[in-house]
């Protein structure tokens, strides 16, 4: 993975005068959400079967990909402790016996560490943090990068299904890390393996049987679970054609 971590200026650019390739610089979340003490991303697909005009769907549930060294910054080299990912971790020597098995979490136990943790910081505190809090900002956060794709772009009967990779900051504020054009679908965790065949299956079911659905501009957005499974119809911007 090339992705090296700076904590000043000249140390970037001596860097980049050593190699031909281009760059791309982030700034390094200074105060990422952690939990068990250790960072980790939230994987969230996205399937965009349109770009003109845009239709976007975001599937209705992701899971997390941890570190499995505890976070610090005393040692920006050390990769177990900075780089959530997976094909990074699962080299670690600690790999086997991290308190978190194969460093990933479901959806449902990171909205029980959210929740717990809400309570925690205000007592008495109720309701759903990822549905009322997290998961909005996540999707505006989807839909605001990908208006930036061009629809020039465009080709009939084509769709993509892109990896979203996000980390949260201690004030719950989403920071887009990547996006994966060809994002993995190897089922190597128990966590995955619970999650992608339904996400594939119902991606058939919304680029194939339901393309009349959300090619109809009429048509509700949302969940609409017959339709098109856990896909959720997040997005459908204006047609240039």
């Amino acid at each position: 993975v090339g992705i090296k971590i700076f904590d000043n200026k000249e140390q970037i650019l001596k860097y980049a005068a050593t190699k031909e390739n281009d760059f791309v610089v982030q700034k390094y979340v200074e105060h990422p959400l952690l939990a068990l003490d250790r960072k980790f991303d939230i994987r969230q697909f996205v399937l965009v079967t349109s770009l003109d005009p845009l239709t976007l769907f975001m599937y209705n549930d992701c899971y997390l990909r941890f570190c499995t060294t505890p976070y610090g910054i005393a040692d920006l080299d050390n990769k177990f402790a900075h780089l959530t990912n997976h094909q990074v971790q699962k080299d670690s020597t600690e790999y086997a016996s991290s308190p978190i098995h194969h460093n990933q979490w479901s959806l449902t136990k990171f909205r029980e560490f959210l929740n717990e943790r809400n309570s925690s910081l205000s007592e008495g505190a109720e309701g759903d943090v990822w549905r009322d809090v997290v998961r909005p900002r996540v999707a505006n956060l989807i839909v605001q990068a990908l208006k930036c794709w061009p629809q020039a772009g465009h080709r009939n009967n084509s769709f993509e299904v892109l990896g979203f990779d996000i980390m949260l900051d201690t004030e719950l504020r989403p920071y887009l890390l990547e996006i994966n054009i060809n994002p993995g679908t190897h089922l190597l965790t128990d966590i995955v393996m619970l999650h992608h065949p339904p996400m594939i299956r119902d991606m058939v079911k919304v680029v194939l049987d339901s393309r009349p659905s959300w090619q109809d501009t009429t048509s509700p957005m949302g969940m609409t679970p017959d339709l098109y499974g856990q896909w959720d119809l997040l997005y459908r911007g204006k047609t240039w054609r």
